[in-house]
């Protein structure tokens, strides 16, 4: 890490992206040693408090399952640079004292659903935990407004990110289309939580976006995400991965349909075998007042 050549070379930063990214290395080195020094452990001591309370039990989150880490030092570095270079407006500032206020996943939490019907429940449990007050969204225009007495709740807007042509009802009716973001080939919810002083993203997604994600990053993120034909696709894959998605919604549909239809029948049989009874308790001894169930069941239990 301390030869900058060697990790340019390492992490595929030309030197043009670099002199972009308009920061020292010894600004990049400052921020470095901080984070191995003073904050890697609070974030591996947050991570571990979540799993022991947030996502203890993942089914009651209706999650399938999930999983988290800790960022490693280098990505963290290499992210920075890109970031500035790609012109981030919250970037703009960064430095040694406040990186860690700025970047907001230096721990992250991925978790996976397997209908895209069941992030309303994640959803919903989310915000029983963390609270959803925009005054106290962190970014301030140019400023930052990170401490408050209250330590638990969302630090920005909850935001759907989906592909053109998805249906987005479902994140529509809880967000609003503001929240929305439409983009090629990437499908997740973020969310940042804001934890006892450290900021944390959640981001949840389906099996099968999960899938294609970690398909997506080992091959073209953040090395090859400009080259046309890799893009291409993973443009044809998010297709696939979008109806596979909407085809499981339906089958979802189909066995509630299905379940519902049973249930009314499972009804209709059992009022069949009352009449049944009630006849025929009817034959024994006739009974007075049996124009209503009750009325019968009574007659059943005391002939």
């Amino acid at each position: 890490m301390k030869n900058k050549d060697q990790f340019l070379e390492r992490y595929k930063i030309s030197k043009n992206e670099f002199e972009q990214a308009d920061i020292s290395w010894e600004v990049l080195m400052g921020i470095y040693n901080d984070y191995i020094e003073n904050r890697c452990a609070s974030c591996q001591k947050i991570g571990m408090e979540l799993t022991d309370t947030l996502f203890q039990n993942p089914k009651e989150l209706s999650l399938h399952s999930y999983y988290w880490r800790v960022k490693n030092p280098e990505h963290l570095i290499a992210k920075i640079i890109r970031k500035r270079g790609d012109n981030y407006k919250k970037y703009k500032n960064l430095n040694e004292e406040n990186y860690w206020m700025i970047v907001r996943d230096l721990v992250g939490f991925r978790g996976l659903i397997i209908f895209k019907e069941e992030w309303i429940n994640v959803h919903e449990k989310i915000l029983s935990y963390f609270k959803d007050v925009p005054e106290w969204y962190i970014d301030k225009g140019d400023r930052l407004e990170f401490a408050r007495d209250d330590d638990c709740y969302l630090a920005e807007p909850t935001i759907a990110h989906v592909r053109e042509g998805d249906k987005c009802e479902i994140y529509e009716k809880y967000l609003g289309s503001s929240h929305i973001i439409k983009k090629q080939s990437y499908r997740a919810v973020h969310y940042i939580l804001k934890y006892h002083g450290v900021c944390v993203e959640f981001q949840l997604r389906t099996l099968f976006e999960d899938a294609l994600g970690e398909m997506d990053h080992k091959i073209r993120y953040p090395l090859h995400e400009t080259d046309v034909r890799l893009s291409r696709y993973a443009g044809i894959m998010n297709q696939l991965v979008g109806v596979v998605d909407e085809l499981g919604s339906f089958y979802q549909e189909l066995y509630r349909e299905k379940r519902n239809a049973e249930k009314c029948f499972e009804g209709l049989s059992k009022v069949e075998n009352v009449i049944d009874l009630c006849n025929g308790a009817q034959k024994a001894k006739p009974a007075q007042n049996m124009e209503n169930p009750m009325a019968c069941l009574d007659n059943i239990i005391k002939n």
